[in-house]
């Protein structure tokens, strides 16, 4: 009973103790005070990682996927840049970031990037690569080597490397007559290319380059000639045969 009665008149005291109510107000604060810095911390870092990431790491992305890739790229690689860049960007920023931000990271990221280089890689790729799945409407022009026998044709223009090795490493040879130059040839090393001119056609092998030919297609004088159907036809196209098409053959 003695300590019970003890215990009733020293607990009104203990409650209005300064050092107990000091801890009390100090557990409080620090609740508060973790909450609120959580939420400012995250809407902060929210938008900041958000605005920098899009900001600064897409316009990287975007420079160095244009100036890198785009020489060697095809429709798959934009998928493949895409996916592989924003995987890098989410194991790489999204991952020190909270939880509660990676979801808006990622969307904004991926929307970007999506956007930015498709739009980037799509209008440089077609004027790089020429359209394998339609017809080219260009020109015919000569094209012969150093020692090639122009058989009396005038102002022919010529394509001289010196019969040194080209882009697709090979040298002139007998059957040179059914090569042919195109632009970006190093794409094309090989492959066959019909080419159209009225009623007649012929098959060349894309063996050589010509930077400056854009959708037109260099070929030896035999070839014009059997592309026109005659020498006289062929000499007197002067350096370039009009109206015609080609395709390279897949």
């Amino acid at each position: 009973m003695k300590t019970l009665f003890a215990l009733n008149l020293i607990l009104p005291v203990l409650s209005k103790c300064p050092v107990l109510n000091f801890f009390k107000y100090k557990s409080n604060v620090s609740s508060d005070v973790s909450s609120n810095v959580s939420s400012n911390v995250s809407s902060n870092v929210s938008s900041n990682v958000i605005d920098n990431v899009t900001s600064n790491v897409i316009d990287n992305v975007i420079d160095n996927a244009t100036s890198n890739v785009i020489d060697n790229v095809t429709s798959n690689v934009i998928d493949n840049v895409t996916s592989n860049v924003i995987d890098n960007v989410s194991s790489n920023v999204i991952d020190n970031v909270s939880s509660d931000i990676s979801s808006d990271v990622i969307g904004n990221v991926s929307s970007n990037i999506t956007s930015n280089i498709t739009s980037n890689l799509s209008s440089n790729v077609s004027s790089n690569f020429f359209n394998e799945t339609q017809y080219i409407d260009g020109k015919a022009t000569f094209y012969f080597r150093i020692n090639d026998d122009i058989d009396g044709c005038p102002d022919v223009q010529t394509f001289n490397d010196g019969n040194k090795y080209g882009p697709c490493e090979v040298q002139y040879n007998t059957d040179s007559k059914y090569w042919c130059a195109i632009k970006n040839s190093k794409d094309y090393c090989g492959k066959s290319i019909v080419v159209y001119y009225k009623e007649n056609q012929i098959n060349l092998k894309v063996m050589d380059e010509c930077p400056s030919c854009n959708n037109n297609i260099d070929m030896s004088l035999e070839a014009l000639i059997e592309l026109t159907g005659s020498k006289e036809n062929a000499c007197a196209i002067n350096q370039q045969l009009p109206d015609v098409k080609w395709k390279i053959l897949l």
